[in-house]
């Protein structure tokens, strides 16, 4: 288990001077289309640029532990879901993506499997795409659904517009292929998923993908939803829990080392 984590340059592969170009380019012979994240305080993307803060150092040691385990089982595909809604999906997703992107020297691909009430368009203000309700509706690829993040190896697949039959895409046999295209083109796939106990989407990608992170919010989940959660997913796949917003009594500890120890420049 990796138990319990609160949060708060260059590829010598096809680069370009403005940006990364990755494996849908090789894969399509054109570079797919980059967009530049918005950072705002709402969003909580403090590891896109607050690398000396405790929330950035949290997530750059869940990366860490992720690539341990990795040594110890097959891991390229990682679903993050909760036991219900505002728990913190989409900013554990978001920051975690972006630290193995800036940090790992490694290819992301992030995921919003939450076909209802996806989150991960807003927080990364990212550009309109068909995504996955695309992928079904129209047979478009994964290359052109996908949007990569300016500057970094991290690519971005949506959910695209809502509809009706959306749902239809996530039938486990096309969401296993999905992974499994995602697993040979990358280091890594992140699926944000909805939560466990309310959308049987989230038991589909947990099935498909090697593990799952579960989001836990201190103070708002319920002991039973959160005992629910764990008996709906499958323990061998269970990697461990992400606690978000608790108190942090090693912050003050943190400061002190690490804040009043850096070099002045």
């Amino acid at each position: 288990m990796i138990g319990s984590l609160e949060p708060v340059q260059s590829l010598s592969r096809n680069q370009s001077a403005t940006g990364f170009t990755g494996p849908l380019s090789r894969a399509t012979g054109a570079r797919t289309e980059a967009f530049r994240i918005e950072q705002k305080p709402e969003h909580r993307l403090v590891a896109l640029d607050d690398d000396r803060s405790i929330g950035a150092e949290k997530f750059c040691m869940l990366g860490h532990r992720l690539k341990l385990q990795r040594k110890l089982r097959k891991l390229r595909s990682v679903s993050v879901t909760s036991s219900i809604v505002d728990e913190g999906k989409s900013l554990i997703s978001a920051n975690l993506a972006i630290t193995m992107a800036r940090h790992g020297r490694e290819r992301i691909l992030l995921i919003d499997g939450d076909v209802q009430r996806g989150r991960l368009s807003t927080v990364l203000n990212s550009p309109p795409s068909e995504g996955l309700a695309g992928w079904h509706r129209t047979g478009g690829t994964i290359e052109q659904l996908t949007r990569q993040v300016q500057g970094l190896p991290l690519w971005f697949l949506p959910t695209g517009a809502r509809a009706a039959d959306t749902h239809f895409c996530l039938k486990p046999d096309r969401v296993k292929a999905l992974l499994e295209i995602g697993e040979e083109m990358f280091d890594w796939v992140i699926v944000e998923c909805p939560p466990v106990t309310v959308v049987a989407d989230a038991l589909i990608w947990a099935a498909a993908s090697d593990g799952t992170l579960l989001v836990v919010r201190q103070g708002a989940t319920p002991k039973r939803m959160l005992k629910k959660a764990l008996a709906c997913l499958e323990e061998s796949k269970l990697l461990g829990a992400v606690l978000n917003d608790c108190e942090d009594a090693a912050q003050s500890y943190y400061s002190q080392y690490y804040l009043k120890r850096a070099p002045k420049r």
